[in-house]
C-alpha cells in the first residue's frame, strides 16, 4: 500500500553522498517523507558530495533564492593530467610531468580572485539548441562553449593542502561558477595539467556542511518522529535578509484575494506576515505600486 503524500513544508540540508546523482537523492526523500512537493536548491554532480538544500511543499516557491546565491566549495586537484570532463569521470586528453610548488599555486591564487571571466566545461547540463551540452560532448558533437563565457566572481580561493601530486583548496563563489574548470583553469595558468579529484559544496546561503543530515540519519529520525514537519527548517530560513511587514487581519484577508491596501517605506522586496507571524507572501515595492512575486499557503501543515 502505497503511503499517503503529507503537506508538508520547510527545508531541508541534506549532505548528498557521492555516488548517487541529485534527482536520485529527491527519490530517496520521496519515499522516506512523503512529500508532496519537492525540489532541490542546485544540481550536485553525481561524483560530488556535499550540502544539497532540500525544499518542501510550500519552500518549493524560494528556491530561486537559493540558486541566486553564493556557495563555498573544497576541491581536490590531481595534477599531471586533464580529462575531457576535468573530473575523474572522463578520458585523459593530456598528460604533463610537471608538479607546481605550494608557493607557485599561491601566488596564482590572486589571478582567480574577484571578478573574472569563466568558458564553463562542455560537459555541463548548459543548453544548446534545446540540447544539454553534456549530450552532444558524449556524441562527439563540438561544443562552442565560448558562447556561453560569462562573468563570475570569486571572493576566496585559498589553498588548505599541498602533498606530493595533489592540492586541496577552498573557494567562495557567485552564482554560475564551475568550479572544475576554475581547477583546470588554475592549473593551465601554471603551464600544466591538473583534474578535479574530489569536490564538496560546504555552503549554499544558509546552508552549510556542519548542520546537514545524511540520507541514512534521516531514515532512522523519520522512523521515529511521528510527524516530519519536526524535522525540517522554516520555509522563510533563505528569506533572512528581506524586511519584514506585518499585516493586520483585514490586510491579510486582502491580500490572499490579490489585493494590496498598505504602504511600504522602502523600495525593494518585503516579506508579509499575519500577526500570528506566518509568512503570507514575498512583495516587490516599486515606488508607485506594489507587486506580489509569492503567495504562500502555510495553514495545511499536516493534512
Amino acid at each position: 500500500m502505497q503511503a499517503k503524500k503529507q503537506n508538508i513544508h520547510g527545508f531541508l540540508n541534506l549532505y548528498k553522498e557521492k555516488g548517487i546523482s541529485s534527482n536520485q537523492a529527491l527519490g530517496k526523500l520521496k519515499k522516506i517523507l512523503h512529500p508532496k512537493k519537492i525540489g532541490h536548491g542546485g544540481t550536485l554532480d553525481v561524483m560530488a558530495e556535499g550540502v544539497l538544500p532540500i525544499a518542501f511543499g510550500e519552500a518549493t516557491k524560494t528556491l530561486q533564492f537559493i540558486l541566486d546565491g553564493d556557495k563555498e566549495y573544497e576541491f581536490e586537484l590531481t595534477w599531471g593530467f586533464e580529462t575531457d570532463t576535468f573530473d575523474l569521470e572522463g578520458e585523459v586528453t593530456k598528460r604533463t610531468d610537471y608538479i607546481p610548488t605550494q608557493e607557485e599555486i599561491e601566488a596564482k591564487l590572486a589571478d582567480f580572485t574577484g571578478l573574472i571571466e569563466q568558458i564553463p566545461p562542455a560537459y555541463s547540463a548548459l543548453k544548446f539548441n534545446g540540447k544539454n551540452a553534456y549530450e552532444l560532448a558524449r556524441a562527439g558533437q563540438e561544443v562552442d562553449m565560448t558562447k556561453k563565457k560569462r562573468n563570475i566572481t570569486v571572493y576566496e580561493f585559498e589553498l588548505l593542502k599541498h602533498e606530493d601530486n595533489k592540492t586541496f583548496l577552498r573557494a567562495a563563489v557567485s552564482k554560475g561558477t564551475y568550479i572544475r574548470t576554475l581547477g583546470i583553469d588554475l592549473a593551465r595558468s601554471l603551464g600544466t595539467t591538473a583534474t578535479v579529484s574530489q569536490l564538496i559544496r560546504t555552503k549554499a546561503t544558509k546552508f552549510d556542511k556542519n548542520s546537514s543530515i545524511c540520507i541514512k540519519k534521516l531514515d532512522e529520525l523519520a522512523k521515529n518522529t511521528h510527524n516530519s514537519q519536526d524535522l525540517l527548517l522554516n520555509v522563510d530560513i533563505v528569506l533572512d535578509d528581506i524586511p519584514v511587514f506585518i499585516a493586520s487581519d483585514s490586510q491579510a484577508a486582502d491580500l490572499k484575494n490579490g489585493q494590496i491596501k498598505f504602504v511600504l517605506q522602502d523600495i525593494g522586496l518585503y516579506r508579509v506576515y499575519n500577526e500570528e507571524n506566518v509568512l503570507l507572501s514575498i512583495v516587490e515595492n516599486f515606488g508607485e505600486s506594489i507587486k506580489i512575486l509569492r503567495n504562500f499557503n502555510l495553514t495545511d501543515i499536516g493534512k
